[in-house]
């Protein structure tokens, strides 16, 4: 056995003197890696070897040293428990995107806003309470929240009558994102004030009743009926966006084009619960109406003082049926 080890060394350091620094290296069949594969295969049967042919097989002991390691490990679903954590590439492992200070607002929210105004019309000093009803999930994106909303439902009352928001009207606007706008901010922003948590749903911006404006934040509403930016928003057969009214005295549908903003601030007052003030404007253009009376520019007030929030945190599968049909118990104080 120490001739057949000394033959195989001496054999080994000749090869190594013909070869040099520039020589090519040839990979033997039992130790081709996988970049391998990416050159043009050469069949095991047709390649000539030219590697030196060793008469002697090494020990037992010996291929038993030099044997290439298996690891009893797969991938997917089948992967197993006792993979080694030798083999875990740091590199390659997601980070942590976990922050006790976000990880609470993940999720379901009902939502409601009261946002209350004063307007001038033809038929006198109107005090004007909106309600909005939306269902909100929030999410975790690049380390900010991010919130994705649907309108539920929009109820209307004024001291002369109530307005009618039809379901497209809940359904159907150009829509700019926090993050859109002139000073870009996340959808939602959240900040620990020793122990108090303060809640901001930074500014958004809504149109409805003509085509998409270039700067929602600075550009002009329409002044005349006959503004090529008007189109049937609703394709309901009428320019800009529909809206009813309805009282004891007067009847019918508004035609116009709106904008509207608004901006939340509250604190958490209990785990799962939110509240807090509205921000918001509103600008409006009447096109026409199919009662005269209705027919007329208004101008609101906007009372940000009286307008509020409430967010509650519901199950994931919350519908907005459920949000609008619970809204008396979900939203009580």
């Amino acid at each position: 056995m120490k001739v057949s080890r000394l033959f195989f060394a001496v054999a080994c350091v000749i090869l190594l003197a013909a070869c040099g620094d520039n020589a090519t290296n040839t990979v033997p069949d039992n130790a081709a890696t996988d970049n391998a594969v990416n050159d043009e295969a050469v069949n095991d049967e047709l390649a000539v070897d030219d590697t030196p042919v060793i008469d002697e097989t090494p020990d037992e002991d010996e291929a038993e040293d030099t044997a290439p390691v298996e690891f009893d490990v797969c991938c997917g679903e089948d992967a197993t428990d006792d993979m080694s954590d030798d083999l875990v590439d740091e590199d390659t492992e997601q980070p942590d995107d976990a922050n006790p200070l976000l990880d609470p607002f993940v999720g379901t929210w009902a939502e409601k806003l009261i946002l209350k105004s004063k307007t001038q019309t033809i038929i006198g000093n109107v005090d004007s309470t909106t309600t909005r009803y939306k269902l909100g999930h929030v999410s975790i994106e690049n380390g900010e929240l991010k919130i994705e909303q649907k309108i539920c439902k929009i109820d209307n009352t004024t001291s002369q009558g109530d307005t009618v928001f039809y379901q497209k009207f809940c359904d159907i606007y150009w829509f700019w994102r926090p993050g859109e706008l002139s000073n870009p901010k996340p959808d939602i922003t959240v900040t620990d004030n020793g122990g108090t948590i303060s809640f901001v749903e930074n500014r958004s911006w809504e149109l409805r009743g003509m085509y998409k404006m270039d700067n929602v934040e600075t550009d002009l509403m329409p002044t005349a009926d006959n503004d090529a930016r008007i189109f049937d928003h609703d394709e309901d057969g009428h320019p800009g966006f529909t809206l009813g009214f309805t009282s004891t005295l007067i009847k019918g549908d508004i035609y116009l084009v709106q904008r509207l903003s608004h901006e939340l601030t509250g604190t958490v007052v209990s785990p799962g619960r939110i509240e807090g003030g509205v921000n918001w404007t509103d600008s409006q253009y009447t096109i026409d109406a199919t009662n005269p009376t209705l027919n007329s520019q208004k101008e609101s007030t906007i009372l940000n003082d009286q307008s509020t929030f409430i967010y509650v945190k519901v199950a994931d599968d919350f519908t907005c049926e459920q949000v609008y049909g619970q809204k008396d118990t979900l939203f009580a104080n």
